[in-house]
């Protein structure tokens, strides 16, 4: 097995994390009670072992870091040249793409941006 050179980042470890955003708590679920997730077939989460139903969205990594060294995530909130931009998947082109009402940055753009929030935490941030 090979080992990646110090201070090179593995996006292959990243590409499957995710994280759930809660409506009802208004906050993400934390990692212990993820574990304990299931997705019925019409969308819902439930938290299997206690039996409540959390209605909640899933947000995928991107594997992509910021300048910082943060992972982003969809529908995370980026920064780039005093310009804010919503993460989106776009399935027919394949790619992450921030977004925002003028414009839109992919590839190589996102490590050159700073995460500054998520759309449920920060929703004016795209103000």
């Amino acid at each position: 097995m090979s080992t990646l050179p110090k201070g090179v980042y593995n996006k292959m470890k990243d590409r499957h994390k995710y994280r759930v955003f809660a409506e009802a708590y208004n906050d993400y679920i934390n990692e212990e009670s993820l574990k304990l997730l299931s997705l019925r077939s019409d969308g819902q989460l439930i938290v299997s072992e206690s039996g409540f139903e959390v209605s909640g969205a899933i947000e995928f990594s991107t594997g992509l870091l910021d300048k910082q060294g943060k992972l982003i995530f969809g529908r995370d909130i980026i920064e780039y040249c005093n310009h804010r931009y919503q993460v989106k998947w776009i399935e027919h082109m394949g790619e992450w793409q921030g977004q925002n009402k003028d414009d839109v940055i992919y590839g190589e753009f996102f490590k050159y941006t700073y995460r500054v929030g998520n759309i449920h935490s920060n929703p004016e941030l795209l103000k």
